[in-house]
């Protein structure tokens, strides 16, 4: 009796230090501004990259784009985006992210991960 009861507080243990990692993992906070080099280490060579006014860029594809900024901005007719599209794990998905522009960096503004399939 005596070793099904250490048994049980070894298991229980061993059960908590696990969750308590597994928490931990969750509290990681990803960075939201990138250097060039960074993405690119990060998440390889990309399958293409463009950069725009989001004035001149507006069709159903870049939508969330235009929503991260307010009427005022996008009347401004100044703001340039840089668009990354990697190819992901699937052979059939793309991913494509926005980024914002700022001295050396970039700042992520949102992103899409969307088939090769689609129409835009």
């Amino acid at each position: 009796m005596k070793y099904y009861s250490i048994l049980i507080t070894l298991v229980l243990l061993l059960y908590g230090c696990k969750k308590s990692n597994h928490i931990q993992k969750k509290d990681i906070i990803k960075p939201t501004t990138y250097s060039v080099n960074e993405i690119e280490s990060l998440y390889g060579a990309p399958k293409g990259i463009s950069l725009y006014l989001i004035t001149e860029q507006q069709d159903e594809f870049r939508t969330s784009v235009l929503n991260c900024f307010t009427k005022s901005q996008r009347r401004s007719r100044n703001i340039k985006v840089m668009e990354y599209t990697w190819q992901t794990s699937r052979s059939d998905s793309l991913l494509t992210v926005w980024y914002l522009p700022s001295m050396d960096s970039l700042q992520m503004l949102c992103y899409l991960e969307y088939s090769i399939y689609n129409l835009y």
